[in-house]
């Protein structure tokens, strides 16, 4: 039975990677090659494919979700069933109820939550019932689902959070509970905060900061000298999430007349304090930090790390998460340079440049380039980034005879929800046989 245990949490864990859009990271050392019509191939791109077509939610993908449906492959199917969930059409429910029994969880979990989504009220209770499982991947699985219902069962996840002895069940509680800013579960987040397992305090420090409740922020503070790396790292992103509630910075003036910063400059020292740290985890969680504070002055820090070809691809990733995140205070700073002259944001589109090119283009142009560096990369940063003008090269990229290129093509086309991608897409599946 423990080996049972095991076995199932660790395919969980899988599966909680894979849907988080990390799979195609995670090979990224070993340099793997498929062949466009191997069976691994077949899987990380139809599978990715599926999900992009559930994010953009267009009725001409109902015939190749079904075919996914009915695949005998489990990621291919599990990304199926909730694009057919997302897609409303009430015709699929009985499709969809043959699987009810399945042997597997986390494809019951699924259609259960498709058929609840589908107007099935009856799957109310069958859902609320996995909460209940022995099984902890089955119970985190059905907090997570749960926490996608908006607020409609955030006081279950709550009950879960205070009475359930996983530390896996209460990091997916946390989580879940911080992504729909639930105030009543502050008090017990709280307490995460202080809690052995560093991953639970890492859990409440983002959730903490999403919740913004000024009364916690103290506690934040007091979290950027926790010995964990992770923990201390997010700390500081939960910190930066209370900026509107931060004491306005002081003028230089207002400064040197009392000699006391602002609370905003104790922050910005204190996150400012890795940016030269050899720790990536701490560097990256100051520039996601100091780019939702609005600190324009670590652009050119940015730019240099978002290329640099000695960067993991996460690295690369978070740089340009804090690129996207800073860009409207950059504009907001040219704005006020401006202010005399007829000059404007709002005359032209303002675009980061390296070394005297185009960032966006730069990127781009290392998808098609197998000697680039960044190829590896770029379409990670250019989902990050977030630049609608990416589009055509991204549906492009899904031509390319590389199904790891095309895997990362379709999951971040999903992030855009491009619904001119969607033709693109269903012939990706054709393609590899879906």
């Amino acid at each position: 039975m423990r080996k049972i245990s095991i076995i199932a949490l660790t395919l969980f864990f899988c599966f909680l990677l894979f849907r988080a859009g990390l799979f195609a990271v995670q090979q990224e050392d070993r340099r793997l090659k498929p062949h466009l019509d191997s069976k691994y191939s077949k899987i990380v791109v139809c599978s990715k494919v599926l999900e992009a077509l559930g994010k953009i939610g267009d009725p001409r993908m109902k015939d190749v979700l079904i075919s996914g449906f009915k695949s005998n492959e489990f990621l291919i199917r599990t990304s199926a069933i909730e694009a057919l969930g997302k897609l409303k059409d009430k015709t699929t429910i009985p499709l969809l109820k043959k699987s009810l029994k399945d042997d597997s969880y986390i494809i019951r979990i699924l259609v259960t939550k498709a058929l609840l989504n589908l107007g099935d009220q009856k799957m109310e209770a069958k859902l609320l019932e996995f909460l209940n499982s022995a099984q902890i991947s089955t119970r985190a699985a059905a907090v997570e689902q749960l926490g996608q219902f908006n607020e409609k069962y955030l006081p279950q996840l709550v009950e879960v959070l205070a009475k359930d002895n996983s530390d896996l069940v209460r990091i997916t509680s946390i989580q879940q509970l911080g992504i729909n800013k639930f105030h009543p579960a502050i008090t017990l987040i709280e307490q995460a905060l202080k809690d052995p397992n560093p991953k639970i305090r890492q859990a409440a420090c983002m959730a903490i900061g999403q919740i913004k409740d000024i009364k916690t922020l103290g506690l934040l503070i007091e979290r950027l000298a926790d010995d964990e790396t992770l923990v201390r790292s997010a700390a500081k992103e939960g910190i930066a999430m209370f900026k509107d509630s931060l004491t306005t910075p002081k003028t230089e003036v207002e400064t040197l007349a009392t000699a006391v910063p602002s609370e905003h400059d104790q922050i910005l020292a204190a996150l400012k304090k890795d940016l030269n740290s050899n720790d990536p985890v701490l560097r990256v969680s100051s520039y996601i930090s100091l780019a939702n504070l609005e600190d324009v002055t670590i652009l050119p820090l940015l730019l240099k790390e978002v290329v640099s070809p000695e960067n993991a691809t996460w690295v690369k990733k978070r740089t340009a998460r804090a690129l996207r995140i800073l860009k409207p205070y950059v504009v907001k700073y040219f704005d006020e340079l401006a202010k005399s002259s007829v000059i404007s944001s709002q005359n032209l589109e303002l675009y980061y440049k390296v070394n005297g090119k185009n960032l966006l283009t730069l990127i781009i142009d290392a998808i098609e380039d197998d000697t680039n560096p960044l190829r590896k990369d770029a379409i990670f940063i250019l989902g990050e980034l977030k630049e609608e003008a990416s589009l055509p090269a991204l549906r492009k990229a899904l031509s390319q005879d590389d199904p790891n290129i095309v895997a990362n093509s379709a999951y971040v086309l999903g992030l855009f929800q491009d619904k001119e991608a969607v033709p693109y897409l269903i012939d990706v599946c054709n393609t590899y046989g879906l």
